[in-house]
């Protein structure tokens, strides 16, 4: 529970202490500049015995600035890193093809770090996908990103037996379309993918790369269907993130999801009723109010409808407030005809000085009266009241929906109990069936 600054003089306490409190005080290095890279390097050779203090998780920065380039001192300094962090298991490494270039023992000593489990490595070139092809370390999570727009790039990554333990990819600015004929060898290479993470890149090749993907996430990306006659595979996701005005082209790729999440966007979007009303969970972004959401709201609604467990995330300034009450005039007397079971409302405050707690607090209440009062199938409510890049689990509040007509409440329940319907509405048992069992739901403990 204490910050790494903390730490320090906690280490001097006694030998115990110091073995406890060093360990975490350099459990995690973020350098932001050469410099700093510089005089980190010196400090930990001169302690190169001590094991205690060299990192487990590094983060380091390339050069910034209009034509910034790597400093000899600073490359150096990175090579006597590499070479001597055996306890390394997290790496993030921005700016590695210009690294490599200047010193081919960046790439040699990286590829001989014998413990990462989890590495991201930005401006991903030639030089750098052969030390990738040549890495000992079979990470579990990896984060890659081309410097290079070459349309081959994404099946020689596949090809990296780098990547024989990653349940967990992360692709950015893989945007080029390799042939079709290209793609059939390596398809499939690592069937143990579970989630992936597409930014700025051709969806329809990595889908086709990546077969058995549990979980899609999607930012800026190309949605070009396949070539004619090439037939898509129809594939149900238990989790996929879209921006909303890609929906048509997920739709299109033959997908469907347990959990859809759609990002905010600021303008109307074609809803795609196939692919929204196939989810059992659907998450929202409430920025701004557009006609959207009713139609939403509608498809929902609609008798075919899927949907269960609503989840609505808002980011609360005062200039939110009308939002939300464009929201409750409209929404929830649509969402009455709904088999709705659960809804569940993060409200998360932007800047630190508005609005206050209290002001959060009604209208999370008026939220809630307005959805329970008007939504008679609701069996369970829960409230997220949050701080940007923040999870306190205190300010959530867990509550079962109870009463008929106009008379109905919200009667807290034990967190724990919450947390594990929470997960239960969204677990494969649940999502395929529709079918709330209680008991089954207070005993899950899965993802």
């Amino acid at each position: 529970m204490l910050s790494a600054a903390e730490c320090i003089p906690l280490s001097s306490v006694s030998r115990d202490l110091h073995a406890i409190a060093r360990q975490y005080v350099f459990a995690s290095i973020t350098v932001r500049t050469m410099k700093k890279l510089v005089k980190m390097h010196d400090h930990l050779i001169r302690n190169v015995d001590n094991r205690l203090i060299w990192p487990r998780g590094l983060t380091i920065y390339g050069p910034t600035g209009m034509g910034a380039a790597w400093q000899p001192s600073a490359i150096n300094a990175l090579v006597g890193i590499f070479k001597h962090a055996r306890e390394l298991k997290v790496l993030e490494l921005y700016g590695c093809e210009e690294a490599i270039c200047c010193n081919k023992l960046v790439g040699e000593y990286l590829a001989a770090l014998p413990n990462l489990t989890d590495i991201s490595l930005l401006g991903v070139g030639t030089k750098t996908l052969d030390v990738l092809h040549k890495m000992v370390s079979r990470p579990e999570k990896a984060a890659l990103s081309a410097t290079l727009k070459r349309d081959r790039f994404a099946t020689h990554i596949v090809r990296a037996p780098v990547l024989d333990n990653v349940k967990e990819l992360k692709l950015y600015q893989f945007d080029g379309v390799p042939p079709v004929q290209l793609l059939s060898s390596p398809a499939g290479a690592h069937p143990q993918v579970e989630s992936l993470h597409l930014g700025v890149c051709a969806v329809h090749p990595c889908l086709i790369l990546f077969p058995n993907i549990r979980k899609l996430t999607t930012n800026i990306c190309q949605f070009d269907l396949p070539v004619p006659g090439h037939q898509i595979k129809q594939r149900r996701l238990g989790h996929l993130a879209v921006e909303p005005t890609k929906l048509h082209l997920i739709s299109a790729l033959g997908i469907r999801s347990d959990y859809l999440r759609l990002y905010a966007e600021w303008q109307d979007f074609y809803p795609s009723k196939d692919l929204v009303s196939a989810a059992a969970v659907l998450e929202l972004s409430l920025y701004c109010y557009t006609e959207t959401f009713m139609a939403l709201a509608q498809i929902i609604s609609a008798e075919l409808s899927r949907i269960r467990y609503l989840v609505l995330r808002i980011e609360v300034l005062y200039s939110a407030y009308s939002v939300v009450a464009q929201w409750m005039k409209d929404i929830p007397s649509l969402l009455s005809p709904s088999q709705l079971f659960c809804i569940r409302v993060h409200a998360t405050r932007v800047i630190d000085t508005e609005p206050s707690r209290e002001t959060r607090l009604d209208l999370l209440q008026r939220l809630q009266d307005a959805h329970v009062s008007a939504i008679p199938s609701l069996r369970f409510y829960f409230q997220v009241l949050g701080e940007r890049h923040a999870d306190n689990s205190s300010n959530f509040t867990w509550g079962r929906v109870e009463g008929d007509g106009g008379h109905r409440t919200v009667r807290p329940i034990p967190s724990w109990q919450g947390e594990r319907i929470h997960s239960y509405l969204q677990s494969p048992e649940f999502c395929r069936t529709l079918r709330f069992n209680e008991e089954a739901a207070l005993q899950y403990t899965g993802q």
